[in-house]
């Protein structure tokens, strides 16, 4: 997230919040710019990886135990994040997505933290 100025990160924040509060659906990709993935990265993946940690958590309880994962428009990797952390038997994680930007965030987050499985 470096080179991204506090003022163009809140200013981007408050427009991710507003479509992502629309009803409509978005004309294109939500997150459009290296600017978008700042923000969704500081403002909504915390919570989107909270949220799914918990449920995926839930499933790993009652004895879930998938081998891989397929993440169709999995932006800056949350999801595979949560799965990651709540499946042991996770042997293989693929995420996909039509923001580059996106992915190559996910990416940079992973080589931070690496994961066996990411």
């Amino acid at each position: 997230m470096s080179g991204v100025s506090e003022r163009d990160l809140a200013r981007t924040t408050e427009a991710l919040v507003s479509r992502y509060r629309s009803v409509a659906p978005a004309p294109t990709p939500i997150l459009a710019s290296q600017v978008h993935v700042a923000a969704y990265a500081a403002y909504r993946m915390p919570a989107t990886h909270a949220a799914l940690a918990r449920v995926l958590g839930d499933l790993a309880d009652r004895g879930l135990r998938p081998r891989s994962l397929l993440d169709l428009g999995g932006g800056t990797g949350a999801a595979a994040w949560a799965a990651a952390g709540a499946f042991e038997s996770l042997e293989s994680v693929t995420v996909l997505d039509q923001v580059d930007d996106a992915l190559a965030l996910g990416r940079e987050l992973e080589r931070e933290a690496p994961s066996e499985v990411l």
